[in-house]
């Protein structure tokens, strides 16, 4: 199948996903159900136990967290006028700087542009203009990073809807028009602040030979997406944290994938996922992939439960890597709950610690599109110090406070 940009009809960003692993089976079965009923205070500050394929003889002690109310703030989003419809943020939404101005990008369908002074007074901007390239296509913007220069690079997953024709789609009833789709992440690069996006490629192709139209799920037939991306601490690479909904359950999960920042002018065919320890597959043209958090189950069946939407900064009070994501209780991708993981290597997938729940789930409903986002000056969705916000669905109600392994709240 050769996938050609195409004119497309509105459609709804829903969770991508990653997912858990057997390991994680302990978190979310035990661990999550023993804990639930106690204090939101009390349950943010238990330590969670860092996890790797082969558990480490003794682990490390990790960080704890704190996740208290706060006054509301919530992003400018945009305006769909496929729907007719406003919104705040149908997917993460990257934040950048550019001297005193924070710059924030919400995505419908299309990218919006808001700035402000702050985390605090963000305003409404406009719709940003689309390569022709990529006019048309489903898109929804989920990464940014700032070059010194000012040029701005950007991740985008696209939808590419039709992939099932109804005779072969015996699975689930469709969720819209056009699904379930076959899911895939471009690069793109702006040099005014993010109004304007030219097209550098698509750096996953989604293996389009590679779907299930017998999915229960309602979004996706395959692909990869619904993600997020972080330099490392070197800026050698740029780091990718994704989804992957192929049709082997042994290759469904929440993966990992980078290429090197010196390509980022021209990435399509540099990007490489981890697979089996290496970095060694291609993104393009059927490369396999071992996720970081495997599923329980196959997520194309009904009773699927995954991780994912991972959202990943680097805190400069703990010295390490944070990742937030959500999890699935369904197919349907209702929500089970928000995770908290940690790591202080980058270049070793497996150093991630054991997902732990984040916040009651009562005090959420929804809870999709989690993200911590710093809130002082130079911080944003993928920079934070010991204080920042909490985001579900683009709105934070809830300040989320770090501490080291024996500093005391």
């Amino acid at each position: 199948m050769t996938l050609m940009p195409l004119k497309q009809s509105p459609a709804t960003c829903k969770p991508a996903a990653s997912c858990p692993a057997a390991v994680v089976r302990v978190c979310s079965s035990l661990l999550v159900r023993a804990l639930e009923p106690l204090p939101l205070l009390l349950l943010a500050f238990v330590p969670v136990t860092a996890w790797t394929a082969e558990p480490p003889a003794a682990a490390a002690p990790l960080p704890t967290f704190a996740v208290t109310p706060a006054e509301r703030i919530a992003f400018p989003g945009g305006h769909n006028p496929n729907r007719g419809r406003d919104f705040t943020a149908d997917c993460c939404s990257p934040l950048f700087w550019n001297g005193d101005t924070l710059h924030v990008i919400n995505s419908w369908e299309r990218p919006w542009v808001g700035s402000g002074p702050d985390l605090f007074h963000l305003k409404r901007g406009a719709a940003a203009t689309i390569d022709p390239r990529l006019e048309g296509l489903w898109l929804w913007l989920e990464s940014v990073w700032r070059d010194e220069d000012g040029t701005l690079y950007g991740w985008m997953h696209n939808e590419f809807p039709g992939v099932c024709s109804q005779e072969a789609r015996t699975g689930m009833p469709a969720a819209a028009p056009g699904y379930p789709v076959l899911s895939r992440i471009a690069a793109v690069r702006s040099k005014d602040n993010g109004r304007t996006w030219e097209s550098l490629g698509f750096i996953f192709d989604g293996r389009p030979k590679e779907i299930r139209c017998d999915t229960k799920g309602p979004w996706y037939a395959g692909g990869v997406g619904d993600f997020g991306v972080i330099a490392d601490r070197e800026q050698e690479y740029f780091c990718i944290f994704f989804s992957s909904f192929a049709p082997d359950v042994a290759e469904q999960g929440m993966c990992m994938a980078r290429y090197r920042v010196k390509d980022r002018d021209d990435p399509v065919g540099k990007v490489r996922i981890w697979h089996e320890g290496r970095w060694d597959q291609p993104a393009v043209g059927g490369g396999r992939v071992t996720p970081l958090l495997p599923i329980e189950g196959d997520i194309h069946r009904e009773d699927g439960h995954i991780f994912w939407g991972a959202s990943v900064h680097w805190n400069t009070h703990l010295e390490r890597h944070v990742m937030v994501i959500n999890r699935t209780r369904n197919s349907r991708w209702d929500t089970e709950g928000q995770y908290i993981l940690f790591s202080g290597d980058l270049a070793d997938p497996r150093s991630w610690s054991r997902p732990e729940r984040l916040i009651d789930p009562k005090l959420v409903g929804k809870g999709w599109y989690v993200q911590v986002v710093g809130t002082g000056k130079g911080e944003t969705d993928t920079l934070a110090s010991g204080k920042a916000r909490l985001f579900i669905d683009g709105e934070s109600k809830w300040e989320i406070t770090f501490e080291k392994p024996g500093e005391q709240p």
